[in-house]
């Protein structure tokens, strides 16, 4: 649980699942942790985000572009890959100097979220047993594939952001000749002060993983869990905020007793449990945003990016794609009942029961991704 400026390490347990043990989000070790993270963070501060707006507006626009084509054919819009391809190409273009173009592709490159959601679903397996993922890799390519192809699409995800590093790092030494500053997030980690041991291709893989997938499933899907919704009322992705306290006991006081959790014991809530509590948020299913402005306290008790020295590196990245993306698309794309300014979305077979959680995959799945044989390819459609 989030603690301050207090020591707290991750669960080994729940960041086993990644298999991405030299990323600084799945480290363990809280004092590692810092040391990773610092070479990131000035990257994601509010400062350097308010610079990249043109990118972020130019993206926007690109989308829009797209938007303004299926309204042509008639045809139905996967929101969920769509926004996917928009925080794609900017998390890319942002860590590796280059955009992706999935906003350009065919379907918006769809294909990633067959991957994730292999992914996920092979996650309650991790979890649970250390020796899971290992065997995944040691097994062939063929098996996998039989198994879960979205999953055995994952492993090989590697190649694709192996490609990416390289790629950076050619641009990086031709800067370097030319003496210009370091301009991507790479560059910036690669020019940090983190031992050279530690800049092996390895970790600089496994941090490339973590941001791209980071920087792409999690907004993407509260993007479109708030279009479907017809608000900004996302309740889009929630994950375990799950630490423990390697050198001092921690106390819990249940209102009848106070009980003493020895040191190193894994502690930690789901978000859901938060946030849907009655008893911290009155009528939390409703869309109520002045509830934040009638009690200002509230806010200490909002987890959707964690809070202390392991809150999400790139909340502010994430606010700016929010605000920007949300405001854009509803100011030109409204609904039936307060139309935007060029035409109004519709929601094709979705209702908001099927944004009710239905599963747990670390992450949590709403019904219709849970229920689709397609999972997330089938979470929302929009038609125009």
């Amino acid at each position: 649980m989030p603690a301050g400026g207090r020591r707290r390490n991750k669960c080994v347990r729940l960041m086993q699942m990644f298999g991405l043990v030299k990323a600084s989000a799945a480290t363990i070790d809280y004092d590692l942790h810092r040391m990773r993270r610092g070479a990131m963070s000035k990257f994601f501060s509010k400062e350097l985000i308010r610079r990249i707006e043109p990118m972020m507006n130019l993206n926007v626009e690109k989308l829009l572009v797209g938007l303004r084509e299926f309204q042509e054919t008639g045809e139905q819009i996967n929101c969920l890959a769509m926004f996917g391809a928009f925080t794609n190409d900017l998390i890319s273009e942002y860590a590796f100097g280059f955009n992706t173009n999935w906003l350009g592709a065919p379907n918006f490159h769809a294909a990633f979220y067959h991957m994730m959601d292999g992914f996920h679903k092979f996650g309650p397996l991790a979890v649970q047993f250390l020796w899971f993922i290992p065997m995944i890799n040691a097994i062939s390519k063929t098996l996998r594939q039989s198994m879960n192809p979205g999953g055995n699409k994952f492993l090989e995800f590697k190649q694709e952001l192996l490609s990416n590093i390289d790629k950076t790092s050619k641009a990086k030494a031709a800067s370097h000749q030319e003496g210009k500053e370091a301009k991507t997030l790479f560059d910036e980690i690669s020019a940090s002060k983190i031992l050279e041991m530690k800049k092996q291709r390895s970790r600089l893989l496994d941090k490339a993983r973590n941001i791209s997938i980071a920087g792409t499933e999690t907004t993407s899907l509260t993007l479109s869990c708030s279009n479907s919704r017809g608000s900004w009322n996302s309740n889009g992705y929630r994950n375990r905020q799950t630490r423990n306290a390697p050198d001092q006991f921690m106390k819990y006081d249940d209102g009848k007793k106070v009980w003493l959790i020895p040191p190193g014991t894994d502690v930690g809530m789901a978000t859901p449990l938060i946030h849907l509590n009655p008893k911290i948020f009155q009528n939390p299913l409703v869309f109520n945003p002045d509830r934040f402005i009638e009690d200002p306290s509230l806010k200490r008790n909002l987890m959707s990016f964690s809070h202390g020295s392991r809150q999400c590196l790139g909340m502010q990245l994430a606010y700016a794609e929010l605000y920007l993306m949300l405001a854009s698309l509803w100011r030109k794309f409204g609904c039936k009942e307060d139309k935007g300014d060029e035409d109004w979305l519709e929601l094709y077979q979705t209702d908001k029961t099927d944004f009710e959680i239905a599963a747990d995959r670390f992450v949590s799945y709403p019904k219709k991704m849970e229920q689709s044989r397609e999972g997330f390819l089938s979470a929302t459609a929009i038609v125009l």
